[in-house]
């Protein structure tokens, strides 16, 4: 990956899925900037937090409608707010989107910020 499709994807609209694996636990929310959202979490997180998938977005109105469809398919495995529990089926369904390519979901465990 080039450092100009790295600094493309890092300012990109979209939803997030970001695993807290001490808790197992999956933060999904949006954000214009996964850099940015990834280091504010962690700075009030004690636990290692790790990016696991991101589902880009055309613009933030479609951004906005993903997560609430997302937060709403895993409403039974809620524990608070924007965590979830990271159940086997949203293991499952983040495997799943990352071979759709029409929802352009990305994989950042070998992009170093």
């Amino acid at each position: 990956m080039t450092k100009k499709e790295k600094v493309r994807l890092l300012t990109s609209t979209g939803v997030y899925f970001i695993l807290n694996k001490s808790r197992n636990a999956v933060r999904i929310g949006l954000t214009h900037n996964i850099k940015c959202r990834l280091s504010m979490h962690q700075c009030h997180n004690v636990d290692i937090l790790e990016l696991v998938g991101f589902l880009k977005c055309k613009n933030i109105k479609e951004t906005r409608l993903r997560e609430k469809e997302l937060h709403k398919r895993f409403q039974k495995d809620n524990i608070h707010g924007s965590w979830f529990n990271y159940s086997f089926d949203m293991k499952q369904s983040i495997l799943c989107y990352k071979i759709k390519p029409s929802l352009k979901i990305l994989d950042f465990k070998n992009i170093r910020f």
